[in-house]
């Protein structure tokens, strides 16, 4: 949780993000599968890692968009990957807001 609370808060080219990061990726027996990225600085999601081989992908993670983390739902023979991860709360509290990016939506 991420609570921003004062009297003025101006950051006009300030991001505020609480994004979750990308699952990542199964492998199989041969290759291993690549993590998934961090959350991001804007509000689009976080790419899920690769699948190594015959591994399946990692999901995406949460953003303002999207805020829950992608699910993985293909099934294969080889590793599956990681669901992405959700987005974290941000609280906050002001009179006067003045900032660029905030993701996700404050509650």
């Amino acid at each position: 949780m991420l609570v921003l609370e004062a009297p003025h808060i101006i950051g006009p080219a300030a991001a505020i993000t609480a994004n979750g990061g990308g699952g990542g990726g199964g492998g199989d027996a041969a290759v291993a599968g690549s993590d998934g990225s961090p959350g991001t600085l804007t509000t689009a999601r976080a790419s899920g890692g690769e699948g190594g081989g015959s591994g399946i992908p990692g999901g995406r993670g949460g953003s303002k968009a999207s805020p829950a983390g992608e699910d993985v739902t293909r099934v294969g023979v080889s590793g599956g990957g990681g669901g992405g991860g959700g987005v974290g709360i941000i609280r906050i509290r002001s009179a006067d807001v003045q900032l660029g990016v905030i993701s996700p939506d404050p509650r």
